[in-house]
């Protein structure tokens, strides 16, 4: 074994003891790599990340590309509420994660993207991709679906000086959830300058069995558990954004929602609703 590959080993069991709420995870990613690497003759190299994709590790073999990444956001917070009178002082971490992906011939790979914020860890993202062109790629599973990017939470990647605005988290919660994830089957159009995004989803983000996330089940005695459903919302986004400005994104987006779920409802009665910016 060479070095490089020595030194990705040793930044793996260094980041599994020191993040300990992802033992577990992080304990089967690197037995599957251990495995994987013992049972192909092929050189491993661990390779430092583009630019573009700052702060993953990297395994490379010759069927798969392993990357490992994450971040954390710890900081020092005073707030004062002036209606009653309090302030708090204290300490705290406002995001954890820890995101795996893996890239395996002829286009396929999966993504999954941990988050350790709470008591116990969650499933953010998980979805497979296929990428038929390097400018158009599907993807399918649970993830950030088309919409606009003020709706969406910021990435782990970046510190806000500021949290997103109040109407956007209200209009998530009130919609498919407040972090914008839905389970999906997207297709993505990535150009250098434009992107487009189009989205056919549940339109229910819940983890519920009953709502968004569907599962046949035939323990229940009926694999629809006696309820009529359809996969009911389609969103679309496009956005410009030209390599001469940096920052600058100027876009449209549509979205259709029938789900009628719960986030919606009016006197116990979920709603469709048309959405635009």
């Amino acid at each position: 074994m060479d070095r490089p590959c020595k030194d990705a080993h040793a930044w793996l069991l260094w980041l599994l003891t020191t993040l300990r709420v992802f033992r577990p995870y992080l304990a089967s990613c690197l037995i599957i790599t251990a495995v994987a690497h013992s049972a192909m003759p092929a050189v491993v190299r661990a390779q430092p990340a583009q630019e573009e994709d700052a702060g993953y590790v990297r395994v490379n073999t010759d069927w798969v590309r392993l990357s490992l990444g994450g971040g954390m956001q710890a900081r020092l917070s005073y707030s004062q509420d002036r209606v009653d009178d309090s302030e708090r002082l204290g300490i705290g971490l406002r995001r954890v994660r820890l995101v795996t992906r893996a890239d395996f011939p002829h286009g396929f790979g999966f993504y999954v993207q941990l988050a350790g914020d709470n008591l116990n860890p969650d499933f953010l993202d998980a979805a497979l991709e296929f990428r038929a062109h390097p400018f158009i790629r599907f993807r399918l599973g649970r993830f950030v679906v088309a919409q606009p990017y003020g709706f969406a939470l910021t990435s782990y990647r970046f510190v806000d000086a500021l949290d997103r605005a109040v109407i956007a988290a209200e209009w998530g919660a009130r919609t498919i959830g407040d972090d914008g994830r839905d389970f999906a089957l997207e297709t993505q159009f990535l150009f250098p300058e434009f992107q487009l995004r189009i989205a056919w989803h549940n339109g229910d983000g819940s983890w519920d069995r009953l709502r968004g996330n569907t599962r046949d089940d035939l323990l229940t005695g009926s694999p629809t558990r006696g309820t009529t459903r359809y996969a009911s919302a389609v969103s679309i986004v496009g956005a410009w954004t030209p390599q001469w400005l940096p920052g600058l994104h100027i876009g449209a987006y549509l979205s259709w929602n029938e789900a009628q779920n719960p986030n919606t409802a009016i006197e116990g009665r979920g709603r469709d609703y048309l959405s635009y910016a």
